[in-house]
């Protein structure tokens, strides 16, 4: 897909892609972030767009996945990847090698 095509194909899909995302995120500046990253990632597969039926299906699923990404990234009880490796060291490894020795 060239330039002109991606022009009509999935630029128009702009402004219910912010909508979709503004419900999401609940802040407009995550929201317009997410679809900007939407729509530069659908540019960057633009050779392959052609294989699926529906670009605008493609780019409300993307979307709603980066917007749940946001979501869950600036949740309060979210958790790193070290927490919850600590996490499991003391709680669980320790409780595990009492039973097993």
């Amino acid at each position: 897909m060239e330039l002109k095509q991606f022009k009509i194909d999935v630029l128009p899909l702009r402004e219910k892609l912010l909508n979709y995302a503004r419900k999401l995120t609940e802040d407009p500046s995550d929201a317009e972030d997410a679809v900007q990253e939407v729509i530069l990632k659908l540019w960057n597969m633009r050779q392959r767009l052609d294989e699926y039926r529906s670009i605008e299906a493609l780019a409300m699923t993307m979307t709603h996945h980066l917007c749940m990404d946001i979501w869950r990234a600036r949740r309060p009880d979210a958790l790193s990847l070290d927490q919850v490796h600590k996490f499991i060291l003391t709680h669980y490894i320790g409780a595990f090698s009492v039973v097993l020795f």
